[in-house]
């Protein structure tokens, strides 16, 4: 078992956080596709000892500790555990009372709002968070950094929807001495978790992290595809804020602003072609083979709370899960303050809030793995075992021909970009997404179909 064979089997996130067991062999670079992955500078071969150190660090490798055993050792005083959203103390449906502040964010505030609760407390000193990369010699449009003060901070909220690594960032983590807070994704938390407890100086200098609930990561195509409809060139794409808010509408129906070549462009993201999650455009390969929805070795997880009675109020609200004591006393003294609201939920409604993914990373993953265990292929071992389970016949056509959505946009983004022909992407995309719907409508309608044929 090797780190290269990670790579090869599409299973690195490019993370980075493995990069510095590498002993300078390798580099996190964007691929053809736009994704950061993990990229030999030389052919000269790792060595065993290197191997582990980077196996026991890298999120997707299926050595060392999963997201419950880290969870059990981190947060063994939290009584309750759910199988969908880890250990937990606290459970909420929350968002900041201010106004502005709520308008600002992705959702209801809380990420912000506890970092900067954080650095106000002197509990941290350190935020490192993704922010605008405005570094000349950059060919990326965001990327990991650090900020120490509220006004640094409120300058780079909300999520992006972007390729990151944190090979740089963990470099600077090591080089200045301090109290961190890291806010990421699930992998990315899991990741930073796991090279704490190989290296003694992460683990000492980071005391709290931040898990965002997680759909999947896109590649720069993502934002590539956002930029063309909005008639600006990729390469001259600046900025996207993905998730402007609406003063009316619901949570859903937020727009998204690009800006680049002198453009301005804010539109309803329903008025992009390619924005729907569940058809897995640009989605990494990675995210496929991944069990984890809500962060579940993060102090706190924070999410959109797609949840009826919550979902029509386009200023959105967030599903959090509280693990840490701190964080804990922070949010309910916040309560007590009138700066947050907070209604306790059930884990079932919590898990309910992400229902698709965890569909995804269940059921959808047990098929995945069977597929490629069929195809006598390695995959990382994941805590749910390879099967076809009772799965419809329907729902295993969806969940190929996701796959396959995912394979092509990729591809064919690809050569549309060097065609420039933003009507071939759409044309060599429409056949699978059109098949996506179908599937669902006889998924969704066989039975009555049936009903319908037996009565002729």
């Amino acid at each position: 078992m090797s780190i290269k064979k990670i790579v090869e089997g599409g299973y690195c996130i490019g993370c980075g956080l493995c990069n510095k067991s590498l002993d300078q062999k390798t580099e996190i670079k964007f691929d053809k596709f736009g994704q950061y992955q993990l990229t030999s500078k030389d052919s000269q071969p790792l060595d065993d000892s290197e191997n582990s150190k980077a196996l026991e660090v890298c999120p997707f490798s299926g050595k060392g500790p999963d997201e419950n055993d880290i969870g059990k050792l981190d947060y063994s005083e939290s009584s309750n555990h759910d199988h969908r959203i880890g250990y937990y103390k606290d459970l909420y449906v929350s968002h900041v009372k201010n106004r502005e502040e709520r308008k600002k964010s992705t959702s209801g505030g809380i990420i912000t709002f506890i970092a900067k609760q954080l650095l106000e407390r002197k509990l941290v000193d350190y935020v490192v968070h993704v922010k605008k990369d405005e570094s000349e010699d950059s060919n990326a449009m965001f990327s990991y950094g650090i900020s120490d003060n509220i006004n640094e901070l409120e300058r780079n909220t909300k999520s992006r929807y972007y390729p990151i690594e944190m090979s740089k960032v963990v470099e600077t983590m090591r080089e200045i001495p301090g109290r961190y807070l890291v806010i990421g994704l699930p992998c990315f938390i899991k990741g930073v978790k796991r090279l704490a407890a190989v290296d003694s100086i992460i683990n000492e200098r980071v005391k709290f992290t931040i898990g965002l609930v997680c759909g999947h990561l896109k590649s720069k195509g993502f934002s590539e595809m956002y930029a063309v409809q909005s008639g600006i060139p990729p390469e001259k794409l600046k900025n996207i804020d993905f998730r402007v808010k609406n003063d009316s509408g619901t949570a859903r129906t937020y727009s998204v602003l690009v800006e680049g070549d002198g453009t301005s462009v804010v539109k309803r993201s329903n008025e992009f072609y390619g924005t729907h999650w569940g058809y897995n455009f640009f989605r990494y390969s990675a995210c496929d083979y991944c069990d984890d929805v809500f962060a579940e070795t993060a102090d706190i997880s924070v999410g959109d709370a797609w949840l009826d009675g919550y979902i029509d109020d386009p200023m959105g609200n967030s599903v959090v899960v509280v693990r840490n004591k701190t964080i804990g006393l922070i949010m309910k003294e916040a309560q007590q303050n009138n700066l947050l609201f907070t209604e306790s939920i059930s884990a079932d409604l919590a898990a309910k809030s992400q229902a698709g993914g965890i569909r995804d990373r269940r059921s959808g993953l047990s098929f995945r793995l069977y597929l490629k265990q069929k195809a006598k292929k390695w995959a990382p071992k994941k805590r749910v075992e390879p099967t076809k389970g009772n799965l419809k016949f329907f729902r295993k056509l969806i969940l190929k021909n996701r796959i396959v959505l995912r394979e092509n946009s990729h591809y064919y983004w690809l050569k549309s970009k060097r065609k420039e022909d933003f009507n071939y992407f759409k044309r060599k995309m429409s056949f699978y997404v059109h098949r996506n719907s179908i599937l669902y409508l006889l998924s969704n309608n066989i039975s009555d179909i049936i009903r319908s044929i037996k009565r002729l």
